[in-house]
């Protein structure tokens, strides 16, 4: 911007730069962090649309009727004292369903540990980390509070400062994007702002594709790692079934991270 103003170009002469691709709130954060090292992002809104209840039982897939029962399914007669797993079709052992269960946890909590404990920045005793202490991420108390306003303003400013090659800011809001993610209570109400969030992560035309070797970019990492631990939650609503429908590379990131959570034992 210096040498726009300051040099030879036309703009030096008009006192007027034109910035594309960035909306007017993005850039006058950009500023605020230029001059106090961080900025704000607005608040949530209040969703006006009526309530429905948080149960699995009201999440439907897309034109699909109403839920069926759960099927009966007999028992298996308990076997044969003295009987074994021959591992060609004998009895399996009793704890075979609990140690699938349990597998089923360590995975879950594995991603999970991992997606808690991603750091962005590394920790500095400098004026402008004690101001970044001091401003705290939003957190939702209620389901009628739609978070979409604050996330997107992370991943605009994100994108402005990577366009922009500014390093320390995609850096920052990185961490207040994932510290507000993790404090975010997910009601099935608001697994809308998420996807609102992962379509602009994978809609703008300022952040680049999956790398040849299978490298995402950083905020796309982060919003499929998030929805893969909440999977069980959204996975669920016809918000994300509709994502998935719409394909791109979003929903190969998707598999990717899945398959590789699953690794994971």
């Amino acid at each position: 911007m210096a040498v726009l103003i300051n040099g030879n170009m036309n703009e030096a002469s008009t006192r007027c730069a034109e910035i594309e691709n960035v909306e007017v709130e993005d850039f006058i954060r950009f500023c605020e962090y230029a001059y106090s090292g961080d900025f704000t992002v607005p608040t949530w809104k209040q969703d006006e649309t009526p309530n429905t209840p948080e149960s699995k039982a009201d999440m439907k897939w897309p034109d699909e009727g109403p839920a069926a029962e759960e099927p009966m399914v007999e028992e298996p007669p308990p076997p044969p004292s003295g009987s074994s797993d021959d591992g060609w079709g004998g009895v399996p052992p009793e704890n075979v369903t609990k140690k699938k269960k349990s597998k089923t946890k360590r995975l879950i909590f594995s991603l999970r540990e991992i997606f808690e404990n991603r750091t962005y920045q590394v920790d500095g005793e400098n004026p402008r980390s004690k101001v970044q202490g001091r401003l705290k991420p939003y957190t939702n108390d209620t389901v009628d509070q739609d978070f979409a306003p604050v996330f997107l303003a992370y991943a605009r400013l994100y994108t402005f400062a990577h366009f922009r090659a500014i390093e320390p800011l995609k850096a920052l809001t990185l961490q207040k994007l994932h510290s507000t993610l993790k404090g975010f209570k997910l009601y099935h109400k608001r697994v809308g702002d998420i996807v609102k969030l992962a379509e602009y992560a994978y809609t703008t035309e300022d952040l680049p594709g999956r790398g040849d070797d299978g490298t995402i970019d950083s905020l796309r990492q982060l919003v499929v790692e998030y929805i893969v631990c909440e999977i069980n939650t959204i996975g669920i609503c016809k918000e994300f079934v509709e994502l998935m429908e719409d394909g791109g590379e979003f929903v190969g990131d998707f598999w990717r991270i899945m398959r590789l959570y699953n690794t994971f034992v």
